[in-house]
């Protein structure tokens, strides 16, 4: 388990202005003329009191929302909106600044003004962030990168790349995190921009070495930070570079050094009224006193988790979970510390499933694919020109007719070896997709249940546990174990079928012993819900197929159903030899909870999502897309009929045996 959480830096703003003093900000504000000079004054005034003074922040931007409404002007009316759903983000209310920035984004899209629907895309994306939409929050992202590329906005560019970075680290993703901060640095270093951003990515190049374990480099790019820090309007990225020393020296076990980091951040947020901020170090620091003193680290991770879940900060709730699980285990409380580890599992595959996770690979690599794209059009129209020239040169030059001829021949060679490389990179691309798919599956189904192993062998070790909780740990063990066998069993057949290109092998073959092995590897967790399993299908029905297809197939329809059929209840499997002319059609049918309208319309859908058998069993969710592939690959199609709590009956057809 983790001990705490780095802090990223997500909040760069496209604009940047430097604090003055308040007077001399309210003198410029006075003579400003034009709307861009006023909606410029207004934010230097917003930038001033934005974490000092809150409250007057508010008068100022409220005061500018009427002075722009009164002007019918919608550059200023959008410009003011976007510095108010920053305020709104900076007291917690996450929800209230979404609408800000979307209304924002509508008027600077109505008036055309690129660096308008820019920045509140990436301040969109920010947000998606903070409450766990990683995938929306890369779509955000790659459009604001877009416009600020087209536009040559090198502040914009630079920010956005800061953002993809801190996506990217959130999502795990350190070397491709570390890629788009040195890319922002490269940048700043060919035309240096204004403010702190070079500040800013320095701490987030430390997070991502502190998440690497190389701590010496961590602290190096902190100290950097937090030196470029020590100026006014910078109070963000400080607090976020004392959080992140707390954790170095915390890493290190040097815990007297690293607490002064956390308690001066703790005062500066108080200070400043920035609850996120606020509940963020708590958690930081609760973390670190727990190693020494865990019974005093408890109330504070009990008040920060009910702060975050106020805020809807579900990143922060994952840590807290995750801090919970170590101390309530320091403390002797080994019951609850599984709960606790329980709920941060949940929590983290409703965060990082396999399809956020894939999307936002796509997303990324679609915008990089564009890029090349575009550069290779440039590319060929320069060909084309260049070509012209040639061809105009070899019509008066005749004596040169011999050598157009071999050219000729030679570029009709080269796009015939183009052709041949642009198929062999489609299938090395396809190849390279199902890896990452294939790892994406591991990494999530595979690692959830297997997670849950280690914890609980290490509470089994202990001798001061009792007699109920060792009861309660091996049957958590129990579970964890079987859900990863079936994991590891399905995702060895897609991948086998995915991976190497395996062909059907077609046979005729009766169905009898598959149905009978079948029934009996279902028998002890039917008999454990005291469910009877009835076969109705003959022994000598014969179909042509793959063996090992119509056996997995059979095995995990019959699964599921036992799995989500209630204490009690009937598990019948039949078939039809009429109802489709040259087909068998096959059917699972149980009296368990039914499944959903909304859940039926995607039941066979590429990771679709898993659900919870009757007794909580921990399914994967990639059975039935299985099962769907298998069954299309041999001839056949498959479906369901449902009513929910009375049952749900599966159906497949196979092609009959031949004569």
């Amino acid at each position: 388990m983790k001990v705490a959480t780095w802090l990223i830096a997500l909040f760069l703003c496209v604009t940047s202005v430097y604090a003055q003093e308040n007077t001399a900000l309210v003198e410029k504000l006075a003579k400003a003329t034009g709307e861009d000079e006023r909606i410029d004054a207004y934010k230097a005034v917003f930038k001033y009191y934005e974490f000092s003074q809150p409250d007057s922040a508010r008068y100022y931007l409220e005061a500018a929302a009427k002075e722009f409404a009164a002007q019918k002007s919608k550059k200023g009316t959008a410009s003011m909106l976007v510095l108010s759903a920053f305020l709104e983000a900076d007291q917690g209310r996450l929800e209230m600044a979404r609408e800000k920035h979307a209304k924002a984004l509508a008027i600077f899209e109505g008036i055309g003004h690129k660096r308008g629907v820019a920045t509140s895309q990436a301040s969109l994306g920010i947000l998606d962030v903070k409450t766990g939409n990683f995938a929306e929050a890369g779509k955000h992202f790659l459009a604001a990168l877009k416009i600020f590329e087209s536009i040559n906005d090198i502040d914009g560019v630079v920010n956005t790349y800061q953002k993809l970075g801190s996506l990217n680290e959130a999502m795990n993703s350190l070397d491709k995190a570390l890629e788009y901060y040195f890319a922002g640095i490269k940048y700043i270093e060919q035309q240096p921009v204004k403010g702190t951003k070079l500040v800013w990515i320095y701490n987030n190049i430390g997070v991502v070495y502190g998440k690497k374990g190389n701590f010496e480099e961590a602290r190096k790019y902190f100290e950097m930070a937090l030196a470029g820090s020590e100026g006014p309007g910078t109070i963000d990225v400080r607090l976020l570079t004392l959080n992140n020393l707390g954790l170095v020296y915390e890493n290190l076990g040097q815990y007297d050094k690293a607490l002064p980091y956390l308690d001066e951040a703790i005062k500066l947020a108080q200070d400043k009224n920035l609850p996120e901020n606020f509940a963020r170090l708590s958690v930081t620091r609760a973390s670190i006193v727990s190693h020494t003193n865990p019974a005093a680290a408890l109330p504070t991770l009990l008040a920060a988790l009910d702060t975050v879940k106020r805020l809807g900060l579900r990143n922060l709730e994952a840590d807290i979970y995750d801090n919970l699980g170590d101390t309530y285990y320091r403390l002797g409380k080994y019951k609850e510390s599984v709960e606790a580890v329980s709920k941060l599992r949940r929590l983290e595959d409703s965060l990082m499933n396999v399809e956020k996770s894939h999307e936002l690979m796509n997303m990324q690599a679609a915008y990089e694919l564009e890029k090349s794209q575009t550069k290779l059009a440039q590319a060929e129209e320069q060909g084309r020109s260049s070509r012209l020239v040639r061809n105009i040169i070899l019509s008066v030059a005749g004596a040169l007719a011999l050598m157009l001829v071999l050219l000729t021949i030679v570029f009709r060679k080269s796009r015939q070896l183009n052709i041949t490389l642009k198929k062999r990179e489609e299938e090395l691309s396809r190849l390279n997709a199902t890896k990452d798919r294939l790892f994406s599956i591991i990494g999530h189904d595979l690692k959830g249940p297997m997670a849950h192993i280690p914890p609980v062998l290490q509470l089994l070790n202990d001798p001061t546990i009792s007699e109920e909780e060792r009861t309660y740990m091996i049957e958590t063990l129990e579970a964890h174990s079987r859900a990863s066998i079936e994991t590891l069993d399905k995702l060895l057949f897609w991948g086998k079928n995915q991976v190497t290109g395996a062909r059907v092998n077609l046979s005729d073959f009766s169905v009898g012993e598959f149905l009978r092995n079948n029934t009996e590897l279902a028998k002890a967790a039917a008999d454990a819900k005291n469910i009877k399993v009835e076969n109705n299908i003959p022994n000598d029905i014969r179909v042509r197929a793959d063996a090992s297809h119509f056996d997995f197939i059979i095995r995990n329809l019959l699964s599921n159903a036992v799995k989500f059929t209630n204490s009690g209840g009937q598990v019948k499997m039949m078939c039809d030899t009429g109802k489709e002319t040259g087909f068998v059609t096959f059917a699972i049918s149980d009296t368990g909870i039914g499944i959903s309208d909304e859940k039926l319309k995607s039941l066979f859908q590429p990771f679709a999502g898993s659900s919870r058998g009757t007794a909580d069993e921990k399914g994967t969710g990639i059975g039935l897309m299985l099962c769907k592939e298998f069954v299309e690959d041999n001839g056949g199609k498959i479906w369901a009929e449902t009513r929910q709590g009375a049952g749900t009956t599966f159906y497949f057809t196979m092609p009959k045996a031949s004569a």
